[in-house]
């Protein structure tokens, strides 16, 4: 694992050396004396500044949030938990300005307080809009959570949302659709064996006035010119092969 790359690019051999550190000594934090930890003592400020001061991409904040908190707590650094709030809040909003939304969202879920807004984006991010809409509803933001029912779309939940907004742009429509919803789950069960032909054609333009479509006339073909006949050569006659 040393062997990562932060920011596309090689780790400095001191900066890899502190990172392969970070890495090995939560493994044998049992095993340091308290005289080890003040022998580092004079160190750790420039360690967690160097460790910290590369957390500028996403990449490397993926990286750090997994790194650093087991790190600070095998070094016992009084201000940890701060430091590691603080570290988390950064690396998050730094995985969703990437769009690294699954990394985010489990950073986030590794949180002591739960963010739901920040969650919300994430798992748009993902395109689990059940779940965002519910983290939505969470934080408050009802027509953001609409929003997620409608990209499902859970008609039922949208409706019910609409009715406690009020006054929304969409009501007229989603009622709309549900209706029309309804009005096909009626269909009468020999419908497919009974309807003609045209009955369906009509039924299609019905649909698609209802929808707003608009077919496209086929375009008519330009009659190709006819290309005159090339005239043939004629082939002389024996009385103009003896003249020439």
């Amino acid at each position: 694992m040393a062997s990562e790359k932060c920011s596309g690019r090689r780790l400095r051999p001191a900066f890899q050396a502190l990172v392969s550190l970070a890495q090995v000594l939560p493994a044998h934090k049992d095993q340091i004396e308290p005289w080890i930890l003040l022998e580092l003592a004079p160190k750790m400020t420039l360690w967690m500044e160097n460790l910290e001061s590369a957390l500028h991409n996403g990449r490397n904040a993926a990286l750090l949030i997994r790194l650093l908190p087991p790190f600070y707590e095998a070094l016992q650094v009084s201000d940890r938990t701060i430091r590691i709030d603080r570290l988390k809040q950064r690396a998050i909003q730094l995985l969703i300005k990437e769009k690294q939304f699954t990394s985010a969202l489990g950073a986030l879920r590794a949180s002591h307080e739960r963010q739901p807004k920040l969650e919300a984006i994430c798992l748009e991010g993902i395109g689990d809009f059940r779940a965002a809409a519910e983290c939505h509803l969470a934080a408050g933001n009802t027509k953001e959570a609409l929003n997620c029912y409608r990209s499902i779309p859970d008609l039922e939940a949208a409706l019910r949302l609409v009715g406690e907004i009020g006054d929304h742009p969409a009501a007229e429509t989603l009622e709309w659709i549900s209706k029309l919803q309804q009005l096909v789950a009626q269909r009468p069960e020999k419908f497919t064996k009974v309807v003609t032909a045209a009955e369906k054609k009509l039924l299609q333009e019905v649909l698609e006035r209802g929808l707003g479509v608009s077919r496209r006339k086929p375009a008519q073909r330009k009659p190709t010119a006819k290309k005159a006949p090339v005239p043939r050569k004629r082939a002389p006659t024996k009385k103009e092969k003896e003249y020439f």
